[in-house]
């Protein structure tokens, strides 16, 4: 998962970076002699050679595509923001509040009289917005992709334990507590991970993810001694020979690693 969130985080930054030499270019493009001094300035705090910003015009939608697929991903809430920046269909007159990026790219002016009231360099604020937005998204890439995980991992290990509830009433009491055992000593690992906990032995077992996570505050005591019920249930299925489990231990290793999964994250 981590790789994963690194190259998300990556790209991300890699689009921040052309959103800032797309503003850079909005705004020299459309200024006097003067003005440009300003962004040409900008260019150099912020690291971007001036005299390779890219034309606007042709590079942007591009940006926003893929701007865009990022925002609907990790920040889907913001969506509807981001796309009206571009364009609002809404709108009743043009505007500077009104006024978006689209206007910009046709090169759209309105005035009165002689006054300007409008021009494609009143976007400026409107791409740094929806620049704003991607770096809101970047903060949270570690959680939505750890979500999307999470979920992917729980519906596997939900149609194992439909399987394991389907070998306890055939009467496997072993067998679906083996299973069972799996499911939870995965889950627990996977909540560790996502913790940054990580365990020095070489072959963790649920005794050694329940103990760590309860050091570490994670779970608290009466969910600790229920794991360590269900890792002595599922030592019990796998491991004493001795005694054979009963058919109610087995069911409440499979109840007990339902609820863990749930809870525990």
């Amino acid at each position: 998962m981590g790789f994963v969130a690194d190259d998300v985080k990556q790209r991300l930054d890699v689009l921040i970076e052309r959103g800032n030499k797309l503003y850079c270019a909005l705004g020299y493009e459309n200024s006097d002699k003067e003005q440009r001094k300003v962004y040409e300035k900008l260019c150099e705090e912020i690291g971007i050679d001036a005299s390779k910003l890219p034309n606007f015009n042709s590079s942007y939608e591009v940006w926003y595509s893929e701007a865009l697929q990022f925002v609907k991903k990790f920040i889907p809430d913001r969506m509807s923001d981001f796309v009206s920046l571009y364009k609002n269909e809404k709108r009743k007159e043009v505007t500077y509040l009104t006024y978006t990026i689209s206007d910009a790219l046709i090169g759209l002016i309105t005035s009165l009289g002689s006054e300007i009231r409008t021009s494609p360099i009143h976007a400026s604020q409107k791409l740094l917005q929806q620049i704003s937005i991607l770096r809101s998204a970047a903060k949270l890439v570690d959680s939505v992709i750890y979500s999307m995980v999470f979920s992917i991992r729980s519906d596997l290990f939900d149609s194992e334990l439909d399987a394991a509830r389907e070998l306890l009433k055939a009467g496997f009491l072993r067998a679906s507590g083996a299973m069972c055992g799996v499911v939870l000593e995965k889950h627990l690992a996977q909540v560790c991970m996502q913790h940054g906990i990580a365990l020095k032995k070489k072959s963790p077992t649920i005794n050694d993810y329940n103990e760590e996570l309860k050091n570490a505050s994670i779970i608290d005591l009466p969910t600790w001694r229920h794991i360590q019920l269900l890792g002595d249930l599922r030592n019990l299925c796998c491991h004493d020979k001795n005694v054979e489990p009963t058919k109610e231990q087995a069911n409440d290793l499979l109840e007990g690693t339902v609820k863990i999964n749930k809870i525990v994250y």
